[in-house]
C-alpha cells in the first residue's frame, strides 16, 4: 500500500515507526491513520480503531494540526482545520489498543484548543502551544 500524496498532515515518530495522520488528500481533508515501519520501508493503514466503549468513533478529518507523542503509543492531535472550520477539540489514538478519545478544552477559555497554524511541545506533562494573537482591525 503506498501513501497518495498529501500534505498539511502530522508526522510523528513512535518507537520504530513514523504515524502520519490527516492532511489534505484529493483537496480534501483526510482522517486516515498510516504507519511507516523503519525497519522494513512499509506503510500500513489503521483502519480499526475504537473508542473505550467499544463504538467506531469518527476521528475528524483535519489538516494543519500538531500532534505530539504522549507516553510511549499515544498520538495526540491538537487544531486543524477541517474544510473551512477550525477544530475545537484534541483526539488522542493510542496506537497500542487501537483506541480514540476526544479531549474538549479545560484550559483558559481566551486559549482555547480551537486553532491552526500553531505549533506544539511537550515539556514534560505540559502542552505548550506557540501562536500568534490576530490583530485587531
Amino acid at each position: 500500500m503506498l501513501l497518495k500524496h498529501s500534505y498539511g498532515h502530522s508526522a510523528t515518530l513512535v518507537n520504530n515507526c513514523i504515524v502520519v495522520f490527516g492532511g489534505i488528500i484529493d483537496t480534501c481533508a483526510s482522517n486516515k491513520v498510516f504507519v511507516l515501519q523503519l525497519d522494513t520501508l512499509k506503510w500500513l493503514e489503521v483502519t480499526r480503531c475504537r473508542s473505550a466503549d467499544g463504538s467506531v468513533p469518527l476521528i475528524e478529518p483535519r489538516s494543519f494540526h500538531q500532534a505530539a507523542l504522549i507516553g510511549a503509543s499515544t498520538v495526540l492531535l491538537v487544531g486543524g482545520r477541517h474544510g473551512t472550520d477550525v477544530v475545537a477539540h484534541a483526539t488522542s489514538l493510542d496506537l497500542r489498543t487501537l483506541t480514540i478519545a476526544t479531549h474538549h478544552s479545560r484550559i483558559n477559555a481566551a486559549y482555547p484548543l480551537q486553532r491552526h497554524r500553531f505549533s506544539m511541545t511537550l515539556f514534560g506533562l505540559l502542552i505548550v502551544l506557540f501562536f500568534l494573537k490576530k490583530k485587531k482591525t
